[in-house]
């Protein structure tokens, strides 16, 4: 059932386009000197705005116009555009060399450093920002990171590949139902969700170790450059959560 919704968004134009080519052989065939294959020649040479077929009398000639305006239309609409007016860069997920700053930071945000977070402290909420345009990535909420700075000698070799200085980072977002990470037992150094309780390790790559949650956190790696966190490498899994 997932794949209906993709199937139907690139079926529509198809569709759209045997609708109207045939919606509009009907009115060139209602017109009394139009027979079905002179509308099909018609509402074809109307749609594609070729002109191969002269509408012979001046309604003829305002549907050919009004066919072809959205043959016209649809084209524009279908046709492939650059991809900066395509993508919108603050909805797109932290890439490599993106530097993080703190989600509630104020209009020109400064970058993070790892002594910018509590050693063993609550998590801080931070977006990627890309270094060059300084737009925040922020655009969709998928981005939201956590960072932590613990003791860098408790992790597991995986966390402790992805950390810089001992800060680990993970995607805020619980992926059973969506909420942010927030809750932080600094007895135990877990996270857990606030929602349903979901318990994650964030020295063992943020496994579940109690609640429904279906996965771990997805890991987004990090590196030191000229002093300020930074991505080394895109999420490590996908961010997002489970539809209820």
């Amino acid at each position: 059932m997932a794949l209906y919704g993709p199937v139907a968004l690139l079926a529509l134009p198809a569709v759209s386009i045997v609708f109207i080519f045939f919606a509009f052989m009907c009115l060139f065939a209602g017109l009394e000197h139009h027979g079905w294959r002179s509308a099909f020649v018609t509402s074809g040479s109307s749609l594609v705005t070729l002109g191969f077929e002269r509408p012979p009398d001046l309604p003829s000639v305002f549907l050919a116009l009004l066919e072809a305006a959205i043959g016209l239309g649809l084209c524009f609409a279908l046709a492939p555009r650059p991809a900066s007016a395509q993508t919108d860069a603050a909805r797109e997920r932290p890439k490599e060399g993106d530097l993080l700053v703190a989600a509630t930071a104020a209009a020109a945000p400064e970058p993070l450093s790892p002594d910018d977070l509590p050693l063993d402290g609550k998590q801080t909420l931070a977006w990627p920002i890309d270094p060059e345009s300084k737009t925040v990535r922020n655009g969709s909420r998928l981005n939201k990171v956590l960072l932590l700075r613990l003791d860098p000698e408790g992790f597991d070799p995986e966390t402790k590949e992805r950390a810089a200085d001992g800060v680990v980072g993970y995607s805020a977002i619980c992926p059973h139902t969506g909420c942010d990470v927030t809750n932080w037992h600094s007895d135990r150094r877990l996270l857990e969700c606030p929602c349903h309780y979901s318990i994650y390790d964030p020295k063992e790559a943020a496994k579940v170790l109690s609640g429904p949650a279906p996965r771990r956190l997805p890991a987004l790696p990090l590196k030191i450059a000229d002093g300020k966190l930074a991505v080394a490498k895109p999420f490590i899994g996908r961010p997002g959560f489970q539809q209820m």
